[in-house]
């Protein structure tokens, strides 16, 4: 296993814990200005999906605005 998946590996719970319920709706909010209604976004799956979560909880694939 490589350095980088065994990092993943050993870190990925604590990270998902310290992120999950994050208040990022600043972030959010800043970011979302740029995106023109209609739009679709592409999530990659980085991170724990707290931004996925708040835009549309557990039910959709993808952002929608």
């Amino acid at each position: 296993m490589s350095i980088t998946n065994q990092f993943y590996e050993t870190h990925a719970k604590d990270y998902f814990d310290s992120t999950v319920k994050v208040d990022t709706s600043r972030l959010y909010e800043r970011f979302l200005k740029y995106v023109p209604v209609g739009c679709r976004i592409l999530d990659f799956g980085c991170g724990s999906g707290f931004l996925y979560k708040k835009q549309y909880g557990d039910g959709d694939d993808q952002y929608r605005r």
